[in-house]
């Protein structure tokens, strides 16, 4: 794979290179401030402090200037200033992370982060919800996997403009978010990227350049996966990323390759709630701001809904018996479970409206039958189900491998 897009340090460079900068993601210590959303800032963060802590260890020259440094925690600061219970969430996940956040701030004279505080409807008292040992992904099985995919014929290659295009540069450029842990997550220890749309992507690089190492990547979030598609900066984006119609006015999808929808999330051992048919008269979280409340109102229309602030609140008014239940995207459930091994299980099946994730491409590119045709072939060989096994359903022990989206 191909690590920087840009190897000069964003940090040292002028601000505009930095602003450029801010969307190449290579090495935790290039991580850039991602726009918008916390938590993508809360992962740039932990990069940067991770790494200066690394490099204080060993004793190592920090090519950070006290300048550079107070700028970029200044700018952490302000995204963080909304945000006071996501940012305890992610530094609480490192103790050496807090500490070395707190020793800068105490070094470059930058005031603690202040914030109002949590405004979610149902009160949450001070702390977080505690995760345990994540259930690790199997990589040699997961990297085997990734390395028996197919390879396209030349004839299919040179008949595609898209696919023309990426054999030419020798390179798929990707938009993706490496801290998706079931579906993109970075390993430290040797910087690859690995989970569900991680494996597609890297298949799809197999499928047209021959080699599944032939990949970069561009970090992305929310506000940012069409830009880097319309200004060429990727040639797809895989990021979970919705179909919804506004976006298809400014992109293209191939896909669904995967679907979600709304599930109940309960303590391990409940045995009093086995699907939402059973929720009427129960207390009920579920998140504000998302479909989860009208899609309660009409499945489960008897039950107490208490809507909270982010997923964190709600897991934990879980965990001190605030609530029965917990209701929202199936695939966000299933991080928690990963991470938080026998504390939580799915009662029942999914249900609602289809949440169809797909991958993004430009506008009227002829590279949605391309990728079609790469889905079709590795559903039809059993391929798509085996990286679902190993990315998600060996994590979360779930044997029941789910049928793969019809693809146009």
């Amino acid at each position: 794979m191909t690590r920087p897009m840009n190897s000069e340090n964003p940090c040292s460079a002028s601000p505009t290179e930095r602003s450029k900068a801010n969307n190449i993601c290579s090495r935790p210590a290039h991580a850039g401030l991602a726009p918008g959303g916390c938590s993508n800032t809360f992962a740039a963060a932990s990069s940067h402090l991770h790494f200066l802590l690394k490099k204080m260890k060993n004793n190592d020259k920090i090519f950070f200037g006290k300048d550079i440094m107070l700028r970029r925690l200044l700018s952490y600061n302000r995204h963080f200033h909304n945000c006071k219970t996501r940012m305890e969430e992610t530094v609480m996940k490192s103790k050496k992370v807090l500490a070395l956040f707190m020793a800068l701030i105490l070094v470059l004279g930058l005031a603690a982060c202040g914030g109002s505080g949590s405004t979610e409807k149902a009160p949450a008292p001070a702390g977080d919800a505690e995760e345990s040992e994540a259930v690790a992904l199997d990589n040699e099985a997961f990297d085997a996997l990734v390395a028996s995919g197919p390879v396209a014929d030349d004839a299919a290659i040179e008949a595609n403009q898209w696919a023309s295009k990426v054999k030419k540069a020798g390179v798929l450029r990707v938009g993706t978010t490496p801290t998706s842990f079931l579906f993109s997550q970075m390993d430290e220890k040797d910087e690859n990227i690995r989970g569900f749309d991680a494996g597609l992507f890297q298949m799809l690089a197999k499928y047209i350049l021959g080699d599944e190492t032939k990949w970069e990547y561009t970090q992305v979030d929310s506000s940012t996966r069409e830009s880097v598609l319309q200004n060429d900066q990727v040639d797809a984006v895989f990021a979970t990323y919705s179909i919804t119609p506004d976006r298809q006015k400014v992109i293209s999808f191939a896909g669904p390759y995967y679907t979600s929808k709304q599930a109940v999330l309960v303590k391990a051992g409940n045995t009093d709630i086995g699907s939402v048919d059973d929720l009427a008269g129960k207390n009920v979280a579920t998140q504000s701001g998302s479909t989860g409340p009208d899609i309660l109102a009409e499945f489960a229309p008897e039950a107490v809904i208490q809507e909270f602030e982010n997923d964190s609140e709600a897991r934990m008014a879980l965990e001190q018996g605030r609530v029965d239940a917990y209701v929202t995207d199936y695939t966000l459930l299933l991080n928690a479970i990963v991470k938080n091994p026998n504390k939580y299980e799915i009662a029942g099946d999914t249900f609602g409206p289809e949440d169809n994730y797909g991958i993004g491409l430009p506008l009227d590119s002829d590279g949605v039958a391309f990728v079609n045709d790469f889905l079709k072939q590795i559903v039809e060989n059993g391929t798509w189900g085996e990286l679902w096994k190993v990315s998600l359903g060996d994590r979360t022990g779930i044997d029941t491998v789910p049928e793969a989206p019809a693809i146009p």
